[in-house]
């Protein structure tokens, strides 16, 4: 397995499973031992637990043991308990509020360190209607939505948000570490672009741009996801706290133990010792490579759709690529850049520069605080993140571009620059701060949902 790490620290790589971590499956090591009785901690929790008939188990003297099952702890004849002095064992069944999958192992004894870890979690079912019911813009109450995509309520009398967050804590030594949680959907990308459709005018509208691809929803249950780079071996306890609107109510989930193995992935880039290079693998890491910009068509990327983009002097109709139509960007753009990460891979580099941009990969755009319409560009940057460490490419990812402050006209980039007059169809920044674009730098309500916008990105 290949490494990718990069600024902002997001790590990833090919999903394929989700069992629950619950489940007696997700835990083949669910026979317990005198020697892992006698270990430790106090609180021994896995999926199910045996007591089998080839073993006699002495909880006794002045030490304290609690054995915690989500679903079973099977006695069998040959288990013995005490005596004890000032000890004592308790044996607990302890099911969970809410369900937790792991969606890219198979099981919970073979997570890789500095791997992308991966947890889904599926909310109690009140809790998701009231979630479906803000992503699908129904018209009910506010008390019956939550923002999925928000702590909190940041505007008076707007909908109640919603966090989700793991609590990872290495079983002997060390500190916890709190990861966020982030709601999202999975898609099937449907390219309809090959071959390229014939335009009459031989330059693609608006609405022939829009027919060369779309991506179709695939259900799921665990809608909030979890990741994780677990930096220790060993075995860690996990546990998962769901909060509604910043403490108006919490749910937590029973804790669920995982293992974590090394197969030699060198972790994360870091600065250097001496504050001046860039650190990976306990030497200077040199990047080497180039801007790509973010998912776009030019003509040497992809000249056939290119020809079917430029302005047409049969028509008098003006049409450019991506960055300045109304369209969001087809799957065929993505699936060109991938391309050009293999070409960038193949000449050597192990470094490329991205961007966040409106038409491609940007999560908050029209809609301030909501990146529903838009969730199938995060899966695409996601898709993008798992090229690169395949490529063993490593990222600069650049969260901000710059033209969605600069006035509606600069650079012609009029669609997803600051528009001079407020639209839904426009900067949703520019709605709740105003004309003056500097305000959003001084504006606390936007920083609030800027600093959510970027909360997100990193989870």
């Amino acid at each position: 397995m290949k490494n990718l790490i990069f600024i902002f620290c997001c790590i990833s790589n090919f999903a394929f499973a989700q069992v629950s971590v619950y489940d007696c499956y997700s835990n083949s090591n669910n026979s317990m031992t005198q020697a892992s009785v006698d270990a430790g901690p106090y609180e021994i929790v896995r999926p199910c637990i045996d007591f089998t008939s080839s073993q006699s188990y002495f909880f006794n003297g002045a030490s304290n043991k609690k054995v915690t099952s989500a679903s079973t702890i099977n006695i069998q004849s040959g288990f013995h308990s005490g005596s004890y002095t000032s000890g004592g064992m308790w044996m607990n069944i302890q099911s969970s509020a809410f369900d937790v999958a792991v969606m890219n192992y198979s099981d919970l004894n073979g997570v890789v360190k500095f791997d992308k870890f991966e947890l889904g979690v599926q909310l109690p079912r009140y809790i998701q209607e009231k979630v479906d019911n803000f992503v699908n813009d129904l018209s009910v109450p506010m008390t019956e939505k939550l923002n999925p995509y928000l702590e909190r309520n940041i505007l008076a009398n707007t909908e109640s948000g919603i966090k989700v967050t793991a609590k990872f804590e290495p079983l002997f030594s060390g500190a916890p570490i709190f990861v966020d949680g982030y709601f999202t959907k999975d898609f099937a990308q449907v390219d309809l672009s090959n071959p390229l459709p014939v335009s009459p005018n031989n330059v693609y509208s608006q609405a022939e741009y829009q027919a060369l691809g779309h991506w179709d929803e695939i259900p799921s249950i665990y809608n909030f996801r979890i990741r994780f780079a677990p930096p220790q071996l060993g075995k860690w306890t996990a546990t998962i706290t769901i909060n509604i609107n910043d403490g108006e109510e919490i749910i937590e989930s029973t804790p669920f133990n995982f293992n974590v193995v090394d197969v030699g992935n060198k972790g994360f880039v870091s600065v250097s010792p001496n504050k001046r290079y860039l650190w990976h693998n306990d030497r200077t890491f040199v990047p080497v490579g180039c801007n790509l910009r973010w998912p776009e068509t030019k003509s040497w990327i992809d000249h056939d759709l290119w020809e079917k983009l430029t302005p047409s002097t049969v028509t008098n109709q003006y049409h450019e690529p991506e960055l300045f139509r109304d369209n969001y960007a087809a799957p065929r753009v993505y699936n060109k850049f991938i391309d050009q990460l293999e070409l960038l891979a193949e000449s050597g580099a192990n470094y490329y520069r991205t961007i966040l941009i409106p038409h491609a990969t940007e999560i908050e755009f029209e809609k301030l605080g909501d990146y529903t319409d838009r969730l199938h560009m995060a899966q695409e940057m996601d898709n993008i993140v798992n090229w690169s460490e395949w490529l063993n490419l490593k990222i600069h990812w650049n969260l901000q571009n710059h033209f969605s402050f600069d006035d509606a006209g600069t650079h012609t980039n009029w669609n997803w620059g600051w528009p001079n007059d407020p639209s839904p169809q426009k900067y949703c920044y520019r709605n709740l701060v105003g004309q003056n674009k500097l305000d959003f730098f001084t504006n606390e309500d936007a920083k609030e949902y800027y600093k959510q916008r970027l909360r997100y990105i990193l989870a």
